[in-house]
């Protein structure tokens, strides 16, 4: 059975939408892709993927500074 080709996605809107705090989930969904396929497109590109406590953050709506601050954590 041929491979699913991955539809095009609009780079600069997905990598826009992901730095604002968007999820990579979020974004899948709205691309009709997994998560997992999103996450390699992004590294394909170059862009720094979230790691789960970064994601965390982005979700609450914090910096790693401002995270470090609240919980008393040298910078």
């Amino acid at each position: 059975m041929p491979r699913k080709q991955m539809p095009a996605i609009a780079r600069d809107e997905a990598v826009a939408l992901y730095r604002g705090g968007r999820s990579m989930s979020s974004l899948a969904r709205k691309y009709g892709v997994s998560a997992g396929r999103l996450t390699r497109r992004f590294r394909e590109w170059g862009e720094p993927v979230r790691d789960h406590a970064a994601a965390q953050r982005a979700r609450r709506g914090m910096t790693l500074a401002e995270w470090r601050r609240r919980v008393d954590l040298p910078p």
